[in-house]
Order: structure tokens, then C-alpha cells, then sequence
């Protein structure tokens, strides 16, 4: 399961192209947000005020071996998932944190779509579901997509 958090956080890292202004299609603020992005394969850290994007396994799925074409295949489900903290004092309010999070969101789905089938590693995508984090301060929005990762070795 490390290698396939690996290949994504490398993958996400060297995909990343809110901070190009030759990529950029999203607005300013946004932009400045996508600079300051934190990006782990470890969990979300409320100290931290910028957007977060945590790469995490699913917990509670079983783990699936290949059959046939694989000799060292392995699938696993991993939460790609994206945290923007609503910051009501500094004047960035819902507004902004909604804006932030959409152009990160689109932007690893981007991401995942242009590299689906790498050397060791073919990705599915699932859907974005909202998560509700209420007990939150200050309040956060979670986004989550979810990932089947599959590694694989071609057998000779």
C-alpha cells in the first residue's frame, strides 16, 4: 500500500499546475490558495490554516490480488481528499473556501485523468462525495474522490 501512496503523491506533485500562470484558467485568490497547498499521505492537520490534500487508504475494504495477467498486482481504494478551512476572521469566507476547494478538486481530477495508466499503477476514478466534519474549528469543507489503485508487473 506505500508504494501505491507513493505513486500518487508523486504523481499529484509533479502534476500540479495551479501555480503555472500558463496552466491557470482559475481566478487569483484561488491561485494564491494553490500555492500554499499541503499535500500528505498522512492525515489532515488542523493547525495547519492553508488547503490540504491528504492521499489515505480506505479502511475497511479488503485488499484484492490479481489474477492472470499480474504476477505482484495488488488493488487498493485510497481517499484522495481535499480540506479547505473557512476563514471568517481574515475576511475569506464560504464563498472563497467553496472557490478554493472546486479549483482543487477539479485540478487532481485533472491530475488523475491525464496520468490513469502509469508504468506500475492504473487508476480508476470515483465520484466526489461531501463530507460533513461539524465538530471542526474553525469549520473546514471535506471533499473526498475515491481511487481504485491498482499496481501491476506484466508477466513474461
Amino acid at each position: 500500500m506505500t508504494d501505491i501512496l507513493t505513486s500518487l503523491y508523486t504523481m499529484i506533485k509533479k502534476g500540479w499546475s495551479l501555480t503555472d500562470p500558463a496552466l491557470n484558467t482559475i481566478g487569483n485568490a484561488v491561485a494564491e490558495a494553490g500555492k500554499d497547498v499541503h499535500l500528505t499521505t498522512g492525515w489532515y492537520e488542523e493547525a495547519l490554516q492553508n488547503p490540504q490534500i491528504t492521499i489515505t487508504p480506505v479502511w475497511g475494504n479488503e485488499h484484492f490480488s490479481s489474477v492472470g495477467y499480474s504476477s505482484a498486482g495488488e488493488t487498493e481504494l485510497v481517499d484522495l481528499g481535499v480540506w479547505v478551512q473557512i476563514q471568517r476572521a481574515t475576511g475569506g469566507g464560504q464563498g472563497n473556501a467553496k472557490a478554493v476547494a472546486e479549483a482543487l478538486k477539479e485540478e487532481l481530477k485533472r491530475i488523475v485523468r491525464a496520468n490513469k495508466r502509469l508504468d506500475t499503477l492504473m487508476l480508476q476514478l470515483g465520484d466526489w462525495r461531501f463530507i460533513p466534519e461539524e465538530d471542526a474549528e474553525p469549520t473546514v469543507l471535506h471533499w473526498a474522490l475515491t481511487l481504485k489503485a491498482e499496481s501491476y508487473k506484466a508477466v513474461p
